[in-house]
């Protein structure tokens, strides 16, 4: 009967254990806890205002919600891992200066850590589902380091004040920026003007983060090529400079929002520079410096003093006026295509050009004296203009490609205009109406006389032969008869 009554009193004992769901053992001098997993489905437990110095004896508390330890001595968060069911984590007014030790704790809502040591919001990660995040007085120095939250897709309150990051310029709009799903921030509710601030502040900005994920790291001075295409990059804010890349030779930002180049200025190493489909409204000088009133000295382009290929098309670029006064004596290529170009004065002065492309601009004529100074030149696409005249083309006599299809040009005697380019090997004039009349192939085989294709088709000997029989220049007047098939059409065939 006694061993019975025991087994009863042991019974009923246990059954008091697992009915306690909140306990609660504040200021009470407590150096560590122990024996508490009997408590098998407690929800709640805090232990603040005593004197713990780690966390421990709490492993086998799987049921735990809530775990309150404000203000004890820890020192590291540790021995939380086996408590997945853990929503509201305390640990304020402790000596804590790592976030760690929170794997397993996917389930975490709310976070508390205010008045420790905290430098660094990293450690942040395996709470992704956290909505609540207290950090005020600590020593989190550096404004950045609130980018290390957006790894917290459902965090909507915040609490950094009391930290030296605060006194961070634009603090609250850079915290907004980056962190947009925010509705507190430091106890102050987000007004939706400030997220509109924010946006327009911030949208755009090259930052140090940026570049460390293209490049890989943050030692940049051997860095010689650079992609930074496709980032929506409004402002270069100052990282792209001789200093951070000295040694850059090649630099990518097409498809962006950039509108000048001031902020390249000095990248004295750098060759290749695409910048295609931005906003560019000048290549020289500066859109800043044009602001600002004169020509002044040319900016940013005028200082890259390697540059030899340059891409911008499909910008807001209509004049290039300014251009004559640009000494880029290493430039060899430039890209102009699909700007709002209707002259092509100021490129003369780039006399160092092999090749030049103007497509799918709004030059309807060509100035005087044209591209006379391009006395290198190689290779000149003007496709999709409008043009009605050759006027003021020649001479180049270095030319060896000339591209002037989808045009406007429709006299034959316009086909004169090209004889001077003696280099010249190959010729597109497709999809302009002179092209469209009879004996238009023969006629620019007959004057241009070292043309090798014509509209993308080889000029091949036996047609050439065919040619110059047609046009009474074959010397053996006696030979076979050469069939002129392909040259004797109906009109308005094309040949």
């Amino acid at each position: 009967e006694g061993a019975g009554g025991a087994g009863g009193e042991e019974a009923e004992d246990d059954g008091w254990w697992l009915r306690v769901l909140d306990l609660e053992l504040n200021h009470r001098h407590l150096r560590k806890v122990a024996h508490l997993e009997r408590l098998k489905n407690l929800r709640v437990l805090s232990i603040c205002d005593n004197e713990l110095t780690a966390i421990k004896g709490l492993e086998q508390l799987y049921q735990l919600e809530e775990l309150l330890l404000e203000e004890n001595h820890i020192q590291r968060i540790e021995g939380l891992s086996s408590l997945t069911r853990l929503k509201k984590l305390d640990l304020g007014k402790n000596r804590i200066a790592r976030i760690e030790g929170l794997e397993g704790l996917g389930a975490l809502q709310q976070l508390s850590l205010e008045d420790n040591l905290v430098e660094s919001l990293r450690g942040l990660d395996p709470v992704a589902g956290l909505m609540e995040a207290y950090l005020g007085n600590n020593a989190l120095p550096d404004i950045k380091e609130v980018m290390l939250l957006r790894s917290l897709p459902k965090l909507v309150i915040l609490d950094l004040s009391g930290n030296p990051l605060v006194a961070a310029p634009a603090y609250r709009l850079f915290s907004l920026f980056h962190l947009k799903r925010l509705k507190v921030l430091d106890g102050v509710g987000v007004e939706p003007g400030e997220q509109a601030a924010a946006n327009d502040m911030f949208v755009g900005r090259l930052t140090e983060e940026v570049l460390v994920e293209k490049v890989g790291h943050r030692f940049w001075e051997g860095v010689t090529e650079l992609d930074l295409a496709n980032n929506k990059i409004r402002d270069l804010a100052g990282l792209m400079s001789p200093s951070n890349f000295p040694a850059i030779r090649m630099l990518n930002l097409d498809n962006n929002g950039l509108q000048d180049l001031s902020g390249l200025a000095g990248l004295s190493s750098l060759v290749v520079l695409r910048i295609n489909n931005n906003r560019l409204e000048s290549l020289y000088p500066d859109r800043a410096e044009k602001r600002g009133g004169g020509e002044g000295t040319g900016g940013a382009l005028q200082t890259l003093l390697s540059l030899e290929v340059l891409q911008a098309g499909g910008n807001d670029i209509v004049s290039v006026a300014a251009c004559r006064n640009l000494r880029l004596p290493t430039l060899k290529v430039l890209f102009l295509q699909d700007n709002g170009l209707t002259r092509t004065e100021g490129l003369e002065g780039l006399t160092g050009l092999r090749e030049l492309v103007l497509d799918k601009n709004k030059m309807r004529f060509l100035d005087p004296p044209g591209l006379a100074g391009l006395g290198h030149l190689r290779e000149l696409r003007l496709e999709d203009n409008g043009l009605k005249s050759l006027c003021n083309l020649s001479p180049l006599p270095r030319l060896l490609a000339l591209h002037l299809g989808a045009n406007r040009i429709a006299d034959m005697n316009e086909l004169d205009r090209l004889m001077p380019m003696v280099s010249l090997i190959e010729l597109s004039l497709a999809n302009n109406p002179v092209a469209r009349k009879q004996m238009y192939r023969a006629t620019v085989i007959q004057k241009i006389m070292n043309l090798r294709v014509l509209d993308h088709r080889d000029v091949t000997p036996e047609e050439r032969e065919r040619v110059d029989c047609l046009f009474g220049l074959d010397s053996r007047a006696q030979g076979p008869r050469v069939d002129m098939m392909g040259y004797g059409g109906a009109p308005g065939v094309a040949v």
